[in-house]
């Protein structure tokens, strides 16, 4: 299963308002048990079976409770219901083990392992930045086309960033992007969002 993949997106992206108390602590306990496994001298393979299997061990004694509330049957997980168990799942690590969920995506970025997205180009004028969960930027190409593009993760630029953003504003500038589908709970569907992956000023 993909798990692991699906599962640090969701949590890198979308904070869950669910009051489902079961799944924080099968969360808890996904966190506890991979936490030990990470390490800079991960095999990525065997990092990826680790995270699945604690992810099982975690889900196990609240088998009842997800069939009810998700429709998921843990004793007949396929790919997808899988895959669909590790966004749940995902999008609450983010608040409950935040370092290692960075840890993890990080590991799995260098590791370029998962490298499954066509990168695409966007040249235009940076017009809004908006600050919310994570920033996003709006830009306007030279037909006044705008697109906005979150800074999700860390990228590639050729100044720092971190410090000047917000001076962006008016500024022309070439982005490269993956787009991402990922699960929006105010929405209740899934919704494509434009990834950063490397910006440079023009």
């Amino acid at each position: 299963m993909k798990i692991l993949f699906t599962l640090i997106l969701s949590a890198l992206f979308f904070v869950s308002f669910s009051q489902d108390d079961f799944m924080d602590e099968i969360t808890k306990n996904v966190c506890s048990c991979i936490e030990s496994k990470v390490s800079e001298e991960v095999n990525y393979e065997s990092l990826e079976m680790d995270l699945g299997i604690c992810l099982i061990e975690a889900s196990l004694p609240y088998e009842k409770e997800i069939k009810k509330e998700y429709g998921i049957d843990i004793f007949e997980m396929n790919e997808s219901s899988g895959e669909e168990l590790g966004r749940v799942i995902g999008i609450k690590m983010v608040i409950i083990c935040p370092e290692t969920a960075l840890k993890l995506f990080g590991d799995i970025r260098e590791s370029g392992k998962y490298n499954q997205y066509e990168t695409k180009e966007y040249l235009g004028i940076i017009t809004e930045i908006n600050k919310g969960t994570f920033i996003e930027f709006t830009i306007k190409d030279e037909k006044g086309k705008k697109m906005k593009f979150i800074w999700l993760e860390y990228f590639e630029t050729d100044f720092n960033i971190e410090e000047n953003y917000e001076l962006m504003i008016d500024k022309l500038v070439e982005i490269t992007y993956d787009e991402r589908e990922f699960f929006d709970h105010r929405i209740n569907e899934y919704k494509t969002f434009n990834i950063i992956t490397s910006l440079t000023k023009e």
